[in-house]
């Protein structure tokens, strides 16, 4: 029993960062002051990129971006496609 019980203790630490990961939405001609969910996406990939945090995920959708300032991601992450 006491197994079981570790074994879950480390399961639920290890995992506790995908449980508490948020995913932001850009979308052209919207609003960054918007939550940044599905049904309300941010307009600019900067406005993501100050809100996610390690583990966070920001999707863009289709269109053609133009950054208005140097994009620098203030925290370190995985760019995937």
């Amino acid at each position: 029993m006491i197994k079981i019980l570790i074994s879950l203790f480390v399961y639920l630490v290890c995992n506790a960062d995908a449980a508490f990961a948020s995913e932001y939405f850009v979308a052209l001609h919207r609003d960054d002051n918007n939550v940044g969910d599905k049904d309300y996406p941010l307009k600019t990939i900067f406005k993501a990129s100050e809100l996610a945090m390690p583990g966070d995920t920001v999707s863009i959708m289709g269109g053609e971006y133009t950054l208005q300032k140097q994009f620098r991601s203030l925290r370190s992450g995985n760019f995937t496609q």
